[in-house]
């Protein structure tokens, strides 16, 4: 089985430098809507190492606050229009929840949203 994507998902661990991190791993032949071949949980994740391997090794790096998607290959969106405006539908659910803001427009600065294309990134 040939990997070519692998998203990298950092959870905060209370008390420790490093995250805990989930790790899905996409096979050749994925797909809009695909669920991962595999999937691990490793504590006290060093992801910048994990990214710079993976840069190393010709593989394309997209980064985010909470994570990293990296590919091998071509990049392909992970997110079809109706993904993209879901995701972007939570981000402000959260976004508003965790600030107390109630305006129209979201305050994304927690997660660093911004920049981000949601078709291939968070």
């Amino acid at each position: 089985m040939r990997i070519t994507r692998i998203d990298f998902l950092a959870i905060p661990i209370s008390g420790s430098v490093l995250p805990r991190c989930i790790i899905r791993k996409y096979a050749d032949g994925w797909f809009l809507g695909s669920h991962s071949d595999s999937e691990q949980m490793i504590d006290n994740f060093d992801l910048d190492q994990a990214l710079a391997w993976c840069t190393a090794h010709g593989w394309a790096v997209h980064r985010w606050s909470q994570g990293a998607r990296a590919w091998l290959g071509e990049v392909r969106p992970v997110r079809d229009s109706q993904g993209i405006r879901a995701r972007r539908k939570s981000l402000e659910r959260e976004a508003h929840g965790f600030t107390g803001h109630e305006s129209n427009i979201p305050d994304y600065t927690h997660w660093g949203v911004y920049g981000h294309d949601l078709a291939f990134d968070w």
